[in-house]
C-alpha cells in the first residue's frame, strides 16, 4: 500500500492568524493548499485569486491538482458544492462522530477521495514531507479523520478572544474574491466570542480523536522560531539548514504560496513581515464589550494560558 498523506490541519476560528502561520509553514517545505474547503463553493468558477498571484482556474499548481483528483472532466461546480455541503457542515458533527447513515457514509468516501487526491498531489510539492490546510473548521477535522490514506494531525491555533472580537468587526474589502469583490463578514462582539467559544471547545474535544497540538498565535508572534520548531517537532519534519528568514525586525516570505482564500495576507512573496503582538482591542473595544468577552470567554482564556 502507498505511504498515508501527511496533512498538517490548522483549526481555529476566523483571524486566528493562520493565513500568516501558512506563510511560514511554506518557508518550511510545506505545501499549502489555503483553505482547500472553500474550493467547492465558488472559488474555481468565480475566479477567485490563487496565493501565488493569478486566477485560480489558470493556476498551474491548481491545474495539477484538480487533473489529479478529477481527470481530464472535473465535476460541475454545483456538485462538488453540494457533495461538500452533505458532509462538511456543523450539523453534520454528530454523524461524524457515530458514523451516520449509509447514504452519510456513502457521501463522506466520495468526497474523501477528492480530498485524498488533492493532498497527494499536493505533497509532491512538499519538500518537507508535509501539506498544510488551514480550513480551521471542526467538521473539516472531523471529515479529515475519516478519510483513508491520511496521516492527519491538527494544529490547534489559538488567539486572544478580545483580539478576535475586535478583529471581526472591521470591514475589510476582498478583491482577490473574482467577480463577487464581496467584504469580509463581519460579527458583533457577542457572536465573534460566542463562536470563539464554541469552535475552541469543539477543537479542545477532538483532542481526544485526532493528535493535537495547541499552540497560542501570540507565542508564535512572541518568538516566531521557537513556535515553529514546536510545529516541526509535532509532524516529526525536518528543520530548516537555516533559519534566515526569521530575523529581529520581522520574517521575509519569499517562497510561492499557492494557498485558496486565506486573508489578503497570502499575496506578496519576497516581503518582510513584521511580528508584534497587537492590543489595540485595549482601546478599540468599549469597556461594555470587553466586560462581555472575558464574562463569556474568561474560563476558556485562563485555560489556553491567557490573562483576562
Amino acid at each position: 500500500m502507498p505511504a498515508p498523506v501527511n496533512v498538517l490541519f490548522v483549526s481555529g476560528t476566523g483571524h486566528c492568524g493562520s493565513t500568516l502561520l501558512d506563510r511560514l509553514l511554506t518557508q518550511l517545505g510545506f505545501a499549502s493548499v489555503g483553505e482547500l474547503r472553500h474550493a467547492w463553493k465558488f472559488a474555481f468558477d468565480e475566479q477567485e485569486v490563487c496565493g501565488c498571484g493569478g486566477p485560480l482556474g489558470a493556476c498551474p499548481f491548481w491545474a495539477e491538482l484538480r487533473r489529479e483528483a478529477f481527470g481530464a472532466e472535473p465535476p460541475a461546480a454545483e456538485a462538488m458544492r453540494e457533495l461538500h455541503a452533505g458532509v462538511d457542515r456543523t450539523r453534520h458533527i454528530p454523524a461524524l462522530l457515530a458514523g451516520g447513515s449509509a447514504a452519510f457514509r456513502d457521501r463522506l468516501a466520495r468526497y474523501g477521495d477528492v480530498l485524498r487526491a488533492h493532498y497527494a498531489a499536493a505533497a509532491r510539492h512538499a519538500p518537507a514531507g508535509w501539506v498544510v490546510d488551514t480550513s480551521k473548521n471542526p467538521s473539516t477535522l472531523l471529515v479529515l479523520r475519516r478519510v483513508p490514506g491520511l496521516r492527519v494531525l491538527n494544529l490547534h491555533l489559538v488567539r486572544d478572544s478580545r483580539r478576535i472580537a475586535q478583529s471581526f468587526r472591521k470591514h475589510r474589502p476582498r478583491p482577490d474574491l473574482g467577480r463577487r469583490h464581496e467584504a469580509e463578514p463581519t460579527l458583533s462582539p457577542l457572536m465573534a466570542t460566542l463562536n470563539w467559544c464554541f469552535v475552541n471547545l469543539a477543537l479542545d474535544s477532538s483532542a481526544a480523536l485526532v493528535p493535537s497540538l495547541r499552540l497560542r498565535w501570540e507565542q508564535v508572534v512572541a518568538e516566531p522560531r521557537a513556535g515553529l520548531e514546536r510545529i516541526l517537532e509535532f509532524c516529526g519534519a525536518p528543520a530548516p539548514a537555516d533559519w534566515d528568514f526569521v530575523g529581529p525586525d520581522g520574517v521575509v516570505l519569499d517562497r510561492v504560496n499557492h494557498g485558496i482564500h486565506g486573508n489578503v495576507g497570502r499575496f506578496g512573496q519576497g516581503r518582510r513581515v513584521r511580528l508584534a503582538q497587537d492590543e489595540s482591542w485595549r482601546t478599540d473595544l468599549s469597556p461594555a464589550d470587553r466586560l462581555l468577552v472575558v464574562a463569556l470567554s474568561g474560563p476558556q482564556l485562563l485555560r489556553y494560558g491567557f490573562r483576562p
